[in-house]
């Protein structure tokens, strides 16, 4: 069958999450920042390199990072980077599209000053 497992360790920096027979996802109702770089849509990070997320293409890599617009809060996102991934800015949502995202890990870089740190760990939406 199909399962999400998230194994809580007490003063771990990360959230690891575990998918079985789902593709990974991870959202937020808040959107992206805008881009450094002046281009109409927002980006994340992937290995220090940033990439559109503009929810039609797909790309792969290791740390993913990620500041989200409502809480200013900064996220990265860790990787198997043989996974391939599709990016929506508005709302956030990190879906694997292919590879081996059976786990990953998740972890706040800076926190929030104006809002929520709100960020969701679930099965990719086309599959539920």
């Amino acid at each position: 069958g199909s399962s999400m497992v998230v194994p809580i360790v007490r003063g771990s920096p990360y959230i690891t999450v575990e998918y079985s027979g789902v593709a990974a996802a991870v959202g937020s109702e808040q959107m992206l920042q805008p881009a450094d770089d002046g281009s109409p849509t927002p980006n994340i990070t992937v290995d220090g390199v940033g990439v559109v997320c503009d929810g039609a293409r797909t790309f792969s890599g290791s740390v993913f990072a990620l500041d989200l617009l409502q809480s200013d809060s900064t996220w990265r996102v860790f990787s198997d980077p043989e996974t391939r991934w599709r990016c929506h800015a508005s709302p956030f949502l990190l879906t694997a599209v292919s590879g081996r995202a059976t786990t990953i890990r998740v972890a706040l870089a800076n926190s929030c000053r104006t809002g929520t740190e709100l960020l969701l760990l679930f099965p990719s939406p086309s599959q539920i």
